[in-house]
């Protein structure tokens, strides 16, 4: 039954009691120090953030170079076989042209990538009586990306992705 009033009595007791030693706050120099951990945590967690800036901005850019490498492998793979030149190192102009794609269709690759196609012809023997052809295409985009280095000076290096897939004659039995 000595609830509440064993509350009342330990109000009583700090009233009663000189409480000079008991703290009530923070002192000012407690907060100064306190703000200067943080800001110290800050700067070092800024840093990463800017790190994982970058490094998202590259996996952008090569999820980019890699849909436009897959898209001109897809137009390709639709081209019925007979239709596929020959390309060396073809640009997007030359190769859409010999592709025989449309205007409406073309989907280039723009600036700073660029992207080459090459396809060769070759034979591939199973066995002795039957010989396929194929067709070996290969689709290379380039660019280039330009980041700072440790001393604040830019820095440019080649970046390319390279797709390769196999066009087989489809044979009527």
């Amino acid at each position: 039954m000595d609830g509440d009033f064993g509350m009342v009595k330990s109000l009583a007791w700090f009233k009663s009691n000189d409480c000079r030693g008991i703290k009530k706050g923070f002192t000012l120099i407690e907060i100064i120090v306190a703000l200067v951990i943080l800001s110290i945590a800050f700067v070092g967690i800024s840093g990463q953030i800017l790190t994982t800036r970058r490094g998202a901005q590259a996996t952008f850019d090569e999820m980019k170079g890699i849909a436009y490498a897959a898209d001109m492998i897809d137009r390709i793979k639709t081209t019925p076989y007979s239709d596929i030149p020959i390309l060396n190192a073809s640009e997007d102009d030359d190769s859409f042209a010999k592709l025989k794609i449309s205007d409406e269709e073309m989907a280039r690759a723009e600036k700073p990538y660029v992207r080459m196609v090459t396809i060769k012809e070759e034979k591939q023997e199973f066995n002795k009586k039957d010989n396929f052809k194929i067709k070996k295409v290969s689709v290379e985009v380039k660019w280039t990306v330009s980041n700072p280095d440790d001393k604040g000076k830019m820095v440019t290096r080649p970046v390319s992705v390279k797709l390769n897939t196999l066009v087989r004659k489809l044979v009527n039995y």
